[in-house]
This record gives structure tokens, sequence and C-alpha cells, in this order.
């Protein structure tokens, strides 16, 4: 058994590693993010059914829970510009008795932002029941590091809470290399995450998170964020079959001004709510079969104004569209299985659906999409495997039948990805 001492200088170690870590990514409020007022025009009809197609088997999410340890990325066609991504990487240390280290990021990027999220934590396990842990993003600017503390109680039980704040973009003002920029110095995000299994079979989970306000100074700009987003989820079934619920809501502003008011003022209020039901059959190991709907509300509060009636308006042809008020009714079904003679391999086979109602200013369109999915997941070890993934537009080959003019021509491709995952 280890002397205490060398257990002290081990996590000592771990801790000044994990804030020298060297990225390019900020976990909460990002710079990245804020530039840009949130394209909502970008997203097509055919956004939903894209997303829904290009998720990894069901299977795989009890391969990843059942490791500590495991890379996975999806990458995917949206159009003939832009790609989808999602990718995440977890890692955890064995468990101690005075300390353990986990690592995690995720990163997701879809047709109107990229959300990169970075955690390297130290938890302090001697006080039970209550764990403290010490958590940094990691980022090589110093600008731009945020700076994190939770407590957990009874992190090992069928109830488990943990309340957790960040301190965002801490050092940016000491730290900058940008000259004639500053930011506010409370920026903080607050969050909570509660998991409660009542029996073998239920549980639920809400997972909640509030951005301050911040401002940013940016030479001749200034940029306004804050953002409130939770979600909450029931489930009842083992890890074979069972069915979920899962809401999810979104409340996100940004503002952006020129100093002195020299030019327009672009102002975007998103509010997003989705709420998802599936169930899940496992039949003898052998095959998944997955059906569940979803309905999708985003309401987007453009406005672009000049507060200086002295100086003209700008025409900006970046502006963002006018309002937009999107509703979504979508609803799917997949069946894998898996090869009777190969059972670490298979074919998932999918029907994806959505009907969408988008609102500009007073004029609504309706639109309905439908796709085929058939993939092939190839498994190289139990603990790794690949998804080649396909998708074809129903709705274009009944719409352009019978294919007599380049305009109705038979386009059947609705698009395709690839995704990997390994566990350790």
């Amino acid at each position: 058994m280890r002397p205490l001492g060398l257990k002290i200088i081990k996590y000592y170690f771990l801790t000044i590693l994990t804030l020298f870590y060297s990225s390019q990514v900020t976990a909460r409020f990002q710079q990245s993010d804020e530039i840009e007022i949130d394209r909502e025009e970008r997203l097509s009809s055919e956004n939903f059914n894209d997303e829904i197609s290009y998720r990894a088997p069901f299977f795989w999410q009890r391969l990843w829970d059942s490791k500590s340890l495991g890379i996975q990325a999806n990458g995917g066609s949206y159009n003939a510009k832009r790609f989808s991504y999602i990718e995440e990487i977890k890692l955890h240390s064995s468990e101690d008795r005075f300390a353990t280290f986990s690592y995690h990021q995720h990163r997701r990027q879809t047709m109107i932002v990229d959300l990169p999220d970075r955690e390297m934590r130290v938890r302090f396990n001697s006080l039970r029941p209550f764990y403290i842990s010490l958590m940094v993003d990691g980022d090589s600017y110093k600008a731009n590091a945020d700076f994190g503390a939770a407590i957990s109680i009874l992190p090992q039980t069928n109830r488990k809470l943990e309340l957790y704040a960040w301190k965002v973009d801490h050092l940016y003002n000491d730290k900058t290399e940008e000259l004639d920029s500053n930011m506010s110095e409370d920026n903080w995000t607050y969050g909570l995450k509660y998991q409660w299994q009542f029996s073998n079979k239920f549980h639920a989970r809400i997972t909640g998170e509030q951005d301050t306000p911040l401002r940013w100074q940016r030479q001749n700009y200034v940029y306004r964020y804050n953002q409130l987003k939770y979600k909450l989820l029931f489930g009842y079934g083992d890890q074979y079959s069972g069915w979920y619920s899962e809401f999810s809501w979104l409340d996100k502003t940004k503002t952006e001004s020129k100093l002195w008011n020299l030019g327009p003022q672009k102002e975007m209020n998103k509010k997003v709510a989705v709420y998802e039901w599936f169930i899940n059959f496992a039949k003898l190991n052998r095959s998944d079969i997955t059906l569940g709907a979803l309905i999708i509300k985003r309401d987007v509060d453009y406005e672009v104004s000049n507060p200086d009636a002295n100086v003209s308006p700008e025409v900006d042809p970046s502006d963002p569209s006018p309002d937009a008020y999107r509703k979504e009714l979508g609803h799917y079904l997949t069946y894998y299985h898996k090869l009777k003679n190969h059972p670490n391999h298979g074919f998932q086979y999918g029907y994806h659906a959505n009907h969408v109602a988008l609102t500009e200013e007073s004029d609504t369109s309706y639109h309905a999409e439908w796709k085929f999915q058939f993939a092939w997941n190839y498994s190289f070890d139990p603990t790794s495997n690949i998804f080649l993934n396909t998708s074809w537009d129903l709705d274009e080959l009944a719409r352009n039948y019978p294919y007599q003019s380049e305009e109705q021509s038979f386009k059947p491709w609705g698009g395709g990805n690839i995704q990997f995952i390994t566990v350790f």
C-alpha cells in the first residue's frame, strides 16, 4: 500500500498537469460562438432526418456505459458543403481512497453551432459522503482558461447530486493578446446534476446550467451573451430493453453592436424545446428494435436596429434572416440485426420521417421528409466497432417520378456517415 505522502504528491502533479494542459477549446462561453449570431436559416427541412438517421446503433450506448475509458466519433453529410461532426472522449482513473482523476471531452459541430466542451477533474474522496472536485477546461491561451469547483453527495449510491460552478475566462483582462479588448469580470456558469435510481429498472436524471450575462469588447465591437439550459430524462428498463422520455430546454441571447453606436445592433433571442420518447426492444441479444418520436419547437427572434438616429443604418448582407418559428414532429423506426454466423457484425435498417411547419414573418410553409436507412456495423473486437451508414430520400423518389426531365431526375441519395467507437 502506498504511503499517504506519495499519493498526495501524485495527485498534486495530476492537478498541475491539468492546469497546464494545452488546447484550443474553451468549455463554457466560447468566443468563436459569440462572434456570429446563430444562423437558423441554415437548417433545412431535412435537418432532423439527417441527425436522427446518423445516430449510432442502440447497443453502442450499452458498450460505452460499460467502460470508463473510451473514444467515439461520428461524421456525416448535411449537404454538398457541410458535415456534421460529434466526438467524445472519456478517461477515468481507478477508484482511490484519496482522489480520482477524470478527463472528458465532447465536441458537437452542426449547421449553426460549434460546441466544444472539455473538463479535466481531480476529485478528492477523503470527506465521504461529500466529494470535492477541482476542474479546468484547458487552453493554450491563458486568457481563455476556465476554472471550476464541484461538490458531490453520495455519488456511489442510487441518488447522486452534484453542484458546480465555473469561473469563465477568469484571466482574460490580464492575459489577452488582443489590443483594445476586455471582458466583464463576474462571468460564471452554475450547474447541477441529479440522478435518482428508483429501482433496478426505473431511473430519472436532471441537469441544468446557467451562464450569467457576459460582456465582451473586442476592438470596435461589443458582444453580450447569456444562456440557460436544462434537461429532464426518465427511463424504465435494463441494459437491453425499456422506454425512455427526455425533455430539454434552451434559452440563449446574443447581442452584437459597435462602440459609440457607429453601426447597427444585432440581437438574437433563441428558445428551443425538444421532447423525445422512444422504446427499445432487444431480442435474445441478437437484434435491437427502436421506435421513437420527437417534437421540436424553435422560436428565434432577430432584431437589427441602430440606436443612434443620426447615423444611417448600414446594409449588411450577413444580417440574420427575419424571425423564425419552427415546429417539427418526427418519428422513426430502426431495426438492427446481428449476423447468425458472425454475431459481432450486423446490418441496421431504418425509416425516418419529419413534418416541419416553418414561419418567417407572416408566411408559413409546410414540409414533409421521409428517409430510408441502410447501414453496416463491423466489429474489430468486442470493444471496437465501425458503422458505415447510408440514407436514401424516399420523398425525392416519390416527388420526381417518373424522372422525365433534369428537374425531375432520379435522386435517391440522402447522405451518409461513418462512426467509430472503442472502449477500454
